[in-house]
């Protein structure tokens, strides 16, 4: 859903236990003492789905039995299922790490079996922890996987599931086009299926990308449509998001009313599922809309429990939205002390007591000279004289005060002057670097040119005629077998210097552009390999890149299989290539023992590989592949 940080806080803090259950989890609860074996896993399975929307810490409590007891069942399948709902549980209680653990274990078993539906529900949910670590590169990776396997299943639910993802995933970008467009196409699926919960989560994606592009009327209509899925489906906690989000454009376009019953219902979601915070938002958001109202009297019972939860727990902003909305209400209802009183607690918690402290001192100050001068002439000019020797003083002070903070500004001006020129010296120390490795790797990539042409050109073309003018020779009969081998010998001298010319320079890579010199490169050194790989490719068909960028990523993938070839013992070899907003993005991953960059970070490859992507701007990532071997990640401006 899209308010995301509303629903995991609602997720995360859920404390109470008194909340509302439908007969189907009265029944479980009630029967699952007397279940054994596959019934009893049923069971909790059943109990820890359906509870996640509703109460999540019994969810994850219900999870972990499940988990445990399916691991003493030692059934793979058990096992795999179990660590796939434990996962939901713990990611909605937003323990990221374990759920990815539990992911992961999950996958490896469905990999194993071959289970393609289980395999494509597990990259999902790597789509989901990933998004909400804003690990946006990973998570499109995964989420575009997962896309394809459901639609090679034809599974219309898990499309639709796999769609609002992504729509997700572009939300965090704020890419708002993109974003929309994934969860059209997500919606007409779920409207043609009867999918209510799909038809929900892409509504609220759509409101949210609409709103954000100043489209409040289509948003608030994409909201009402998530409010009434979630409504028959039961979902509080994505009900209380919407409800949060209406009340929100609802106050800004001035209909309080509405906004009014909007912010109680998310109150009313948030005492469901016994979530405090979100009350307090709420309850302080009801209040303020009743003072808006002039129902001064009615806000005061909103703003109280929103005080008493805030100061509870410690949340400072609402405190202050409670002291407000209390002040003016008190006020406004002919309660002066009670206003005075929250007045001053929203003074102090916002450091400004001493300024209304000073003022009160002046005041009284002002009062007792009047006094003193009606009483007394002689005093109010002895004391005037005395009022002018201290302003004379004060004068005094101030002028030295101003020249001594002039000093310590100009000190600290001398110092910051001071280090931006040392920042500038090291900028330019960095760029006078970078400027000598492009010079390296350009004079390199130009002899590099330079030799692949003599080579094709010169001696290529030399061992060509050569091999024309020997075979073109008469022999006889005893020298035949002889001329064979020899002609032989010289055909494979040909291909070895052609072969040696295409790997300096290859033709491709200048004639046809980037993409299909990787799947030249990939072709002739894993093709002739006992590794499978494969290579997908987004946004990047038949354009043509910067020739540094072009040469620079060629060079970095080479180095990257090469060393996969040489030293990772791997099976399986994915290649994603594609270009993002503002980034050219390689991604290489393997399934074969890994290694740690840390340790390795003096190695010539992978020091060949940071300093050539520094020449284009670019960076390296390496992370754990999901089950074994490793993956990396190149990044690359486009610009």
């Amino acid at each position: 859903m899209i308010a995301r940080i509303f629903t995991l806080l609602l997720l995360g803090l859920v404390c109470s236990t008194s909340i509302a259950q439908t007969p189907f989890i009265d029944s479980l609860e009630r029967t699952l003492p007397t279940l054994k074996g596959k019934e009893r896993l049923t069971a909790l399975t059943d109990l820890t789905w359906e509870l996640q929307t509703r109460d999540i810490v019994r969810s994850e409590r219900y999870g972990k039995q499940l988990m445990d007891e399916a691991t003493l069942t030692k059934d793979s399948t058990e096992v795999g299922e179990a660590a796939n709902i434990y996962a939901v549980a713990l990611y909605r209680a937003g323990k990221f790490d374990q759920a990815l653990a539990y992911n992961r274990r999950a996958y490896s078993i469905r990999k194993v079996k071959g289970d393609k539906r289980g395999i494509g529900s597990s990259l999902n949910k790597f789509v989901n922890i990933y998004s909400d670590q804003v690990k946006l590169d990973s998570a499109l990776y995964y989420g575009f996987q997962a896309l394809k396997i459901f639609e090679e299943l034809q599974d219309s639910g898990s499309i639709v599931i796999s769609l609002n993802t992504l729509g997700s995933i572009y939300q965090k970008d704020r890419n708002w086009e993109e974003m929309i467009r994934q969860s059209d196409k997500a919606m007409s699926i779920a409207k043609k299926i009867g999918f209510g919960f799909g038809v929900g989560t892409a509504a609220g994606n759509l409101g949210n990308a609409h709103e954000n592009l100043g489209l409040e009327d289509k948003a608030l209509e994409y909201y009402e449509i998530a409010k009434t899925e979630f409504e028959k489906v039961g979902s509080t906690v994505d009900l209380g998001t919407v409800a949060v989000n209406l009340g929100v454009i609802y106050r800004k376009r001035g209909d309080l009313q509405a906004a009014l019953e909007s912010y109680q219902l998310a109150m009313n979601m948030s005492e469901e599922i016994g979530e405090q915070n979100g009350v307090a938002h709420a309850s302080a958001n009801v209040g303020a809309i009743l003072n808006m109202q002039n129902k001064c009297r009615e806000a005061v019972p909103f703003f109280e429990r929103a005080r008493e939860i805030s100061e509870a727990q410690n949340l400072g902003r609402v405190r202050l939205l409670a002291y407000s909305g209390l002040t003016e209400a008190y006020a406004k209802t002919g309660r002066g002390e009670e206003s005075i009183r929250y007045l001053t607690r929203y003074i102090n918690l916002r450091d400004s007591l001493y300024n209304t402290e000073r003022s009160t001192l002046l005041s009284e100050m002002q009062t007792k000279f009047e006094v003193e001068k009606k009483e007394q002439e002689n005093e109010f000019l002895k004391k005037e004289n005395e009022l002018k020797e201290q302003e004379k003083k004060r004068i005094q002070m101030g002028a030295i005060i101003v020249i001594v903070l002039l000093l310590i500004a100009a000190y600290f001006y001398y110092l910051g002057y001071k280090r931006k020129q040392e920042t500038k010296l090291q900028k330019e120390l960095v760029r006078e670097r970078e400027r000598g490795l492009e010079a390296v790797f350009d004079a390199t990539e130009e002899e590099r040119k330079r030799i692949a042409k003599d080579l094709h050109d010169g001696i290529g073309q030399q061992l060509s005629g050569l091999k024309l003018s020997w075979e073109g020779l008469s022999v006889n009969r005893e020298s035949g077998d002889k001329m064979v081998k020899l002609t032989k010998v010289l055909d494979e001298a040909c291909q070895e210097v052609r072969s040696i010319s295409h790997q300096m320079m290859p033709k491709a890579l200048g004639e046809r552009g980037l993409l299909p010199s990787l799947e030249d490169m990939l072709e002739k050194s894993l093709g002739l390999t006992s590794i499978q790989y494969q290579l997908e490719h987004f946004k990047v068909e038949g354009e043509r890149f910067n020739e540094r960028v072009e040469v620079g990523l060629y060079r970095v993938c080479q180095e990257l299989v090469n060393n996969i070839i040489k030293h990772s013992g791997a099976s399986q070899v994915n290649i994603q290539f594609f270009k993002n907003k503002a980034n050219l993005v390689l991604i290489v991953e393997d399934n074969g023992k890994g290694f740690d960059p840390t340790a390795k970070k003096d190695g010539v490859g992978l020091m060949n590989i940071t300093s050539r992507l520094s020449t284009v701007g670019g960076e390296v990532t390496w992370e754990a592949g999901p089950k074994s071997g490793s993956v990396a990640t190149v990044r690359v401006p486009v610009a």
